[in-house]
Parts: structure tokens; C-alpha cells; sequence
């Protein structure tokens, strides 16, 4: 039952990339679009798809408390991935915008439009959505700061002007959000309907902008590319199953608190396929959209075995 779920939310992200490939393909659409596309969703509906998942999250004492331990293990998860990703570029020998995508993407993945559905069909009565919604505010934390310094970091950008970029509608709206969430303000029903309907296009958007960008490229491009493969081992296979060593040994010599529920959340909102949202702030930030673009195929793809795979894992050691 939970190998079909895993599998059904891939099919989904399959057939809209092949919406927008057939789109181009057949001439319904020109491939012209795809600049347009790219800022509507960067400027418009992602913005709003973070404001109004963040701005509806309630924190108090009792919550804050019972979630220390698993933010303080997410940003473990984050410094795991972030140590392997870094080892594989020094060891391979990336260079520039290769570079700046493979770090990026090791670390960010699918975990809101994948990752939010799966867990709470695995998880139901509201914990799985909990602590996916915990990883989901550590990673907007580090995407929207650390994600895109890595993405903007190109050779003839100063510092200075890299750290500029950090300031964009999508920061502002994850810091907004933050603010109506800690303080616990609510915008009237109509404007949050509209806004979180509006906002959750973002994933149908970007998929068909995948599907656009695939159309110029054959089934060589993909297999000519080990690099694309190397992401793939260490992201789906390779850091869910150290991470579950690491928490296992953390949790029983330092007698850590947690749930089976979380633990099995943790590892596998890690073993995520690669963030299709990577791919516009590639573009935007003018790093190899289309490597990104490759990484979210192939990965997605892939993910269709290795999900069952670390979930068969989880249910069998843990």
C-alpha cells in the first residue's frame, strides 16, 4: 500500500512533464514561453505557495519543546548532505555552475508536493504533516539564504552582490510568513483561499517548465551525463541510509526522544527526488538550469524504486 502511494505522486509529476513536452513538441505552445513561465512562478506563485504554507503554522511553548530534537536532527540531516555533496564535487572535479547546481540540489528536494501527500498517507491523524512541515521550515530556511548564495555564487559576482540576491519576493514571503505565524495573525478565509490556490499552481507550473526544457534534449543527454547518476546514488540511496545510522546510534547512546513516526519522516523527506523549484532559481540566478532540469528528471524517475526501497528499510530496522 505505501510503495503504490509513493509511486502514484511520481506518475503525477510525470505526466504534467510530459504536458509540457508534448505541449512543444506538437507546436500547441512555443518554446518562447518558458522565459515567461520561469518569472511568473518565481515572482508570483512561489511566493505565494510559501506564504500561505508557513503563515498557518502555530507555534507555542508545548510544540517548540517537542519539536527540538527534530529540528536539531533536520539541520543535522542538512549538514550530512551538504558534507557528502561537497566531497563529490572536490572529488570529481565540478567546476562553476556544475558546481553551484549539484550542491544545491543535494541538498533540496521534492518534500512539499511529494513529500507533504506521502507522508500524511503514511502517517495519517496529523503527525506525518507535522513533521514534514518542521523539515519543510528548516529547508525554505536554508533555500531561500544558504540555497540561493550557493545558486547566485558565480565567478564574476562579488560577495556583496550574492547576498544581495538573497533579498527577493520569495524571501519576503517566507519572512512574512514567519511574522503571521509567530504572532498568530490570520488573513481573512477569502484572501488566504485565493492566495493557496493560487500558490499550489507552482507545481503544475514548474513541471510543465521541466517538461518545456526537456523538448530540446534526447534520451543521450541524459545517459551521457554521470554526474547527474553520481546525485542521484548520494541523494536517494547514500545519505537516507547514513542518516538512519547517525540517528540510530544518537538515539540509543544519548537515549533521544524519538517517535518512530519522526524518525521514519526524517529519513525519508531526505531521500526526496531533487526540487523541481531549483530549476527556475537556477535559471533566475543564472546557474545550469538545464543540468538542474536533468537532476529532477532522472532523480524523479529513480525515486520511483528507491522510495519503496529506504521505506522497506525504515519498516524492517527501525
Amino acid at each position: 500500500m505505501a510503495e503504490h502511494i509513493v509511486i502514484y505522486q511520481i506518475l503525477i509529476l510525470a505526466i504534467l512533464i510530459a504536458v509540457g513536452f508534448l505541449a512543444v513538441r506538437t507546436g500547441l505552445i512555443s518554446m518562447n514561453i518558458k522565459e515567461g513561465l520561469s518569472q511568473l512562478v518565481f515572482k508570483l506563485t512561489l511566493p505565494l505557495l510559501i506564504f500561505t504554507k508557513i503563515s498557518v503554522l502555530r507555534f507555542d511553548k508545548g510544540l517548540l519543546l517537542n519539536s527540538l530534537w527534530y529540528f536539531l536532527l533536520v539541520y543535522l540531516a542538512m549538514l550530512l548532505m551538504l558534507t557528502i555533496a561537497y566531497i563529490s564535487v572536490r572529488l570529481f572535479r565540478f567546476k562553476g555552475g556544475e558546481t553551484r547546481v549539484f550542491m544545491a540540489h543535494s541538498l533540496f528536494g521534492n518534500i512539499v508536493f511529494l513529500g507533504f501527500p506521502l507522508m500524511d498517507a503514511l502517517f495519517p491523524g496529523g503527525k506525518g504533516i507535522l513533521y514534514a512541515t518542521l523539515y519543510h521550515l528548516v529547508s525554505s530556511t536554508l533555500l531561500w539564504t544558504l540555497g540561493v548564495y550557493l545558486l547566485s555564487r558565480g565567478e564574476r559576482l562579488s560577495w556583496r552582490e550574492s547576498l544581495r540576491k538573497l533579498w527577493n519576493p520569495n524571501t519576503l514571503a517566507f519572512l512574512t510568513g514567519l511574522f503571521f505565524a509567530f504572532f498568530h495573525i490570520d488573513l481573512p478565509e477569502i484572501f488566504m483561499d485565493t492566495f493557496g490556490k493560487l500558490g499550489s499552481t507552482t507545481i503544475y507550473l514548474s513541471m510543465i517548465y521541466i517538461g518545456i526544457l526537456l523538448s530540446v534534449l534526447t534520451p543521450r543527454d541524459f545517459l551521457r551525463y554521470p554526474k547527474v547518476i553520481l546525485l542521484s546514488f548520494n541523494k536517494l540511496l547514500l545519505v537516507p541510509v547514513f542518516l538512519m545510522l547517525i540517528v540510530m546510534t544518537l538515539v540509543h547512546f544519548f537515549h533521544i526522544p524519538l517517535t518512530k513516526t519522526a524518525f521514519s519522516v526524517l529519513v525519508l523527506e531526505t531521500a526526496m527526488p531533487c526540487m523541481a523549484n531549483v530549476v527556475i532559481l537556477a535559471k533566475e540566478f543564472g546557474s545550469d538550469d538545464m543540468l538542474a532540469m536533468k537532476n529532477v528528471f532522472v532523480t524523479t524517475l529513480l525515486s520511483i524504486f528507491t522510495l519503496p526501497l529506504v521505506l522497506w528499510v525504515l519498516q524492517t530496522f527501525y
